[in-house]
């Protein structure tokens, strides 16, 4: 049976894929739609009392458990690495690290949000080394279409200090020799992960990053690398999917 090795950095959002034939030809075939909602709390159906969803799983975990995938799971937050943990609980072939990828070994600031209570479930998930791009989830600005915002956000933010490794050194911690698929979730550091990504070393089968938060520019230049390197993708609504043909 062939083992699929995964690197997971900051995993959480999912993406859409489509096909269509030839003009002209019909073609039968089936879709895969992703119906992860967007915006939380949701409503959930199939009940006569209104229910609602707080959070999701990523659309890998189902998959991942099922097939008993292989990989590593980093997350630099301790309260959402202890989720990330309870979610895989039972999965012993996934190595789980409360880390960074970064530039560098040590430690960098990531600015976080800290719970309190009245804020949105979603306020630890908005965590980024990038300050701007936490901040765009004010109240006062519409950036990301979220439910509502969250007030005086600039007041709120705060750095954390968390540890922080290079793609280099967590492929020799973990004898990596190969990678089916590089997940990336960053919020706005997608392509900069991208960029300090050896594809002299190692070129994934597939990857996934989360470009919503990223500038035109920013996703043009990911979307040139990945052309350059051979990559076909397909860009959904927050996420882009890049395969080796």
């Amino acid at each position: 049976m062939r083992v699929v090795t995964v690197l997971f950095c900051f995993v959480w959002l999912a993406s859409a894929m489509a096909a269509a034939g030839a003009e002209g030809t019909f073609r039968a075939g089936a879709a895969a739609v992703d119906i992860t909602p967007q915006q939380l709390p949701v409503s959930m159906t199939g009940s006569f009392q209104d229910r609602q969803a707080m959070s999701v799983h990523d659309p890998l975990h189902a998959r991942v458990r099922h097939y008993r995938w292989r990989g590593v799971l980093l997350e630099p937050q301790t309260g959402p690495f202890r989720a990330l943990q309870e979610n895989y609980r039972g999965q012993d072939q996934l190595i789980f690290l409360n880390a960074a990828v970064s530039d560098r070994d040590g430690q960098a600031p990531l600015y976080v949000v800290p719970q309190e209570e009245g804020q949105p479930a979603w306020s630890q998930q908005i965590a980024s080394f990038r300050p701007e791009v936490v901040l765009r989830h004010d109240d006062a600005s519409l950036a990301v279409p979220v439910p509502r915002g969250i007030r005086n956000l600039a007041d709120k933010m705060e750095p954390q200090l968390v540890d922080t490794m290079t793609f280099g050194s967590l492929l020799e911690r973990f004898d990596i020799k190969r990678i089916d698929l590089l997940q990336i979730d960053a919020e706005g550091y997608d392509g900069e992960l991208l960029r300090l990504f050896d594809f002299d070393r190692l070129q994934p089968s597939m990857i996934r990053y989360e470009h919503m938060h990223l500038s035109k520019k920013e996703q043009g230049a990911c979307l040139d690398l990945l052309l350059d390197l051979g990559y076909l993708f397909t860009v959904g609504v927050s996420d882009t999917l890049a395969y080796r043909s």
